[in-house]
């Protein structure tokens, strides 16, 4: 992973850009996976009582699945013990982004208003057979439960508060 942050001289600006990625081949038999992450945000101090943020996070993954190694007679078979027994097109991935707008606003010392505006956008997927069991009469791996669950997910919301602290009768309160 890699990271930046701080200030932009000579601007009310300061930023934070941060990117991650993670790779492996995995232990067992096509048990790929990958990572990537993007991460960022920009602040400006637009005066001393407001203060607007936009930030934004990436994400992509992509894996294969491996749901166990199953039992011959009870015990785990030698040479069985790498093979993913899912089917070769097995997926397990994500794409999503999630954006978000933070205004903060304090209109007097007792009074601070905030709001959020943000956006949500998911695709995930996932396809693959669960369950392995050992049939004797084969002597072969038979396969079920086959899952195939997509995601295609999207939200839009703004929220809105205001804090009032004050003190009746001289005992602190916020409201």
């Amino acid at each position: 992973g890699l990271g930046s942050g701080g200030p932009i001289p000579k601007t009310p600006v300061s930023y934070r850009l941060d990117f991650s990625r993670l790779s492996t081949d995995g232990f067992i038999d096509r048990t790929g996976y990958q990572y990537y992450d993007l991460a960022g945000a920009i602040r400006w101090d637009v005066s001393k009582k407001l203060v607007l943020t936009f930030s934004v996070d990436a994400m992509w993954d992509n894996m294969n699945a491996y749901w166990g190694t199953p039992l011959i007679n009870g015990e785990v078979a030698p040479g069985t013990e790498e093979i993913n027994y899912n089917v070769l097109d097995n997926d397990t991935g994500e794409d999503s982004q999630w954006l978000r707008l933070k205004a903060e606003w304090k209109a007097t010392d007792d009074v601070k208003v905030r709001n959020f505006l943000y956006g949500y956008l998911a695709d995930r997927n996932w396809k693959n057979v669960e369950r392995y069991t050992y049939v004797p009469a084969d002597d072969l791996i038979g396969r079920s439960s086959p899952v195939e669950i997509l995601h295609d997910q999207s939200v839009v919301g703004d929220r809105l508060d205001v804090t009032f602290d004050h003190r009746p009768f001289d005992l602190e309160n916020r409201f």
